[in-house]
């Protein structure tokens, strides 16, 4: 995508507000490179239009087509959250090197769902990032999986590990696994899906392991039937 003027996430990111947990660049404030008002839940997020038309394909459409956004000074985002929207701006425009900073597994749907819908790639590459990085930290010493199996938990959280000092117990574990599963597939992620079901096979011990995860229902159903082929394979010592 190409408009006038160089692009540089500096043109968007002019000051830092603090606000509902979060740290906001200057979408939240005016500034002599802003040239739209994005209103959410009647809040305002001010942008460069062509910042956001060089990071999304959707943006661009809307402020460089004959949409009628494209002339308006204010743009109505209905539908949107407010709080969602700052967040999803912060992936796509990081201020510091490590732009998988604010992404958890709390908002991590939510951030591909936007992506999706923006067509913003960058934010899909980071939240695969993330995916990646959370193999590492919960499960880089458990792939021998008896590690966890004799005591259903893990004693010892990893070094670096953003467990904030708490244990998680196998549950816990398999339901973070089963998020990156759903994520993978229904967003297109390939770069860890083996891996991910792989580790989901050897953590799960029964099949109501698996059944019983927060987001199992959400798969596809032909991943759940790999899934449970993968299953039988294991208890009958394939």
């Amino acid at each position: 995508m190409s408009h006038s003027g160089s692009v540089s996430t500096s043109e968007i990111a002019v000051q830092v507000v603090e606000g509902e947990g979060l740290e906001l660049n200057a979408l939240g404030v005016p500034g002599e490179t802003t040239d739209v008002i994005l209103e959410v839940e009647g809040r305002e997020l001010h942008a460069n239009r062509a910042v956001l038309a060089h990071y999304s394909p959707v943006f661009e459409k809307m402020f460089f087509s004959r949409f009628k956004e494209s002339s308006e000074a204010r743009v109505r985002l209905p539908g949107k959250s407010y709080k969602d929207l700052v967040l999803f701006f912060n992936t796509l425009f990081p201020r510091a090197p490590d732009s998988l900073c604010q992404i958890s597994d709390g908002n991590l749907l939510m951030l591909l769902t936007l992506a999706d819908e923006y067509q913003a790639d960058q934010v899909k590459d980071r939240c695969q990032d993330y995916i990646g990085r959370e193999l590492y930290l919960y499960f880089c010493r458990f792939y021998n999986y008896y590690a966890v199996k004799s005591s259903g938990s893990v004693s010892t959280p990893l070094k670096g590990c953003n467990t904030k000092g708490q244990d998680l117990t196998k549950p816990q574990l398999i339901d973070k696994l089963v998020l990156y599963m759903l994520a993978c597939d229904k967003f297109s992620l390939p770069l860890y899906k083996d891996r991910v079901e792989v580790l989901l096979i050897r953590f799960c011990d029964k099949f109501k392991d698996l059944s019983t995860a927060s987001h199992y229902t959400a798969l596809p159903g032909a991943t759940r039937i790999v899934l449970l082929e993968l299953m039988c394979k294991k208890l009958s010592g394939w």
